[in-house]
């Protein structure tokens, strides 16, 4: 896996350099747990401390059929370019402060658990 694994971390490191005049800073805060009020009620979650991240961000509008005609659908990405442990429930904060809702994390993930260059969709 080592030959593998050797690949898609130069590929990450091409990429990196390639996209570095579109890349954003984004602040990364890892899930931990969620914070207990009362037994049996679930509170706040909570987060790791703030990580800055740089990332691709990709915004783009799909047309998907419907009944009555054609709905556009705003579908977002980060394409982050440093490995990266990131699951659903973390947070992340995009430069103008926003803090969508993670739907899915897409990429190849190595033997660890980390995800080489994850693609983030919110």
């Amino acid at each position: 896996m080592g030959g593998l694994s050797q690949l898609v971390t130069n590929a990450v490191a091409t990429a990196k350099g390639i996209t570095s005049d579109l890349q954003v800073v984004v602040q990364y805060e890892k899930f931990i747990g969620d914070e207990k009020e009362h037994e049996g009620i679930i509170g706040r979650r909570l987060y790791d401390d703030s990580v800055s991240y740089k990332a691709v961000m990709e915004s783009r509008t799909r047309f998907v059929s419907i009944d009555d005609g054609v709905q556009g659908v705003n579908i977002s990405s980060l394409q982050f370019l440093d490995p990266l442990a990131i699951s659903v429930r973390d947070r992340i904060t995009l430069p103008d402060g926003s803090r969508p809702q993670i739907i899915s994390v897409e990429g190849a993930v190595g033997p660890n658990g980390v995800y080489f260059a994850p693609k983030v969709l919110f």
